[in-house]
């Protein structure tokens, strides 16, 4: 039977490794003791890789950064109306969809539209799931039941169980590429 076109996996999106954000996130992810291949599925499932995709988050801003929080009422108005900064801190920015008051609570300082710079986001979120994750691990003393990147990953309120699946399809791929050819 001969394979076409419409039934090659290979050509049924763009390879993993043929994204420009990819070495990036490898390298960031490798250095910070991160599952590279779980970085980059998160990538595909919250961002579908588009470093620009920013989405106001109104349910983060109603339930953490609300006009009734002391520390956040005079970023609105008189009418109750959120100013900029309030949406701002309340966007998910770039590939990894970074809340801007998340980002602003691990260290992030500048303007939070530069979390659509890949590198920028990359680097800001590998941070955050490192100090996420010894945070996770000082709490368990080294025990848990599932992996603490996955731990880190519900904390920032990311679909764990589409990144899990998107890292099942990524490691089909994967074998795909190395069978390609045999």
């Amino acid at each position: 039977m001969e394979l076409n076109e419409s039934n090659d996996p290979m050509n049924d999106e763009l390879f993993l490794f043929d994204r420009t954000w990819f070495p990036k996130v490898f390298k960031c992810a490798r250095e910070s003791g991160l599952d590279w291949l779980r970085m980059s599925a998160a990538v595909e499932v919250l961002s579908d890789g588009d470093p620009r995709k920013r989405v106001v988050d109104w349910n983060f801003i109603n339930e953490f950064i609300s006009s009734e929080s002391p520390v956040f009422s005079a970023m609105y108005d008189e009418d109750g109306q959120a100013s900029a900064d309030i949406i701002d801190r309340g966007t998910r920015w770039g590939l990894f969809q970074i809340i801007g008051q998340q980002a602003i609570d691990f260290g992030h300082v500048g303007r939070l539209v530069n979390l659509t710079i890949p590198e920028n986001n990359i680097k800001v979120i590998c941070h955050m799931m490192a100090n996420l994750i010894n945070m996770a691990e000082e709490k368990s003393m080294g025990i848990s039941e599932e992996s603490y990147q996955r731990i880190a990953e519900r904390q920032l309120g990311w679909p764990v169980d589409r990144i899990d699946q998107k890292v099942s399809e990524l490691k089909i791929q994967m074998g795909n590429l190395l069978t390609f050819g045999d």
